[in-house]
């Protein structure tokens, strides 16, 4: 018998505050966080390693709508790696909400780097 993902529980998510928010986008900018918005669809379950072995699918379907991006530190990245992209044992989870407020920062915080100037 299959299960309704209606039925399942709700994924709690933790909102990022704006200290949070800021880090992370410094340490996405600076390399430090590698996210599922860096992969093909189809490598996402084979980098995040517990994505394949079924986290999510013990949530609603209404959970499931409510990411914004998987991601993980690459200090947590296992010694292989696949199709050139790092493997997790574990992962994060960002709100859309929380993701849709970090794409604006890290493309703003972007342009702004390309406009620095060296003085000389």
């Amino acid at each position: 018998m299959e299960d309704n993902k209606d039925e399942l529980p709700d994924m709690e998510f933790k909102m990022l505050n704006d200290d949070e928010l800021r880090a992370f986008v410094v340490d996405c900018l600076a390399g430090r966080i590698f996210t599922s918005s860096q992969a093909r669809n189809i490598d996402v379950p084979r980098i995040f390693m517990v994505v394949a072995f079924g986290a999510l699918s013990k949530y609603s379907t209404k959970s499931m709508e409510n990411i914004g991006v998987l991601y993980e530190y690459m200090s947590e990245a296992a010694p292989r790696s696949i199709n050139g992209y790092p493997i997790f044992f574990s992962m994060r989870i960002l709100h859309k909400i929380d993701w849709e407020i970090a794409l604006k920062m890290l493309v703003a915080e972007e342009q702004r780097q390309k406009r620095l100037e060296v003085p000389r």
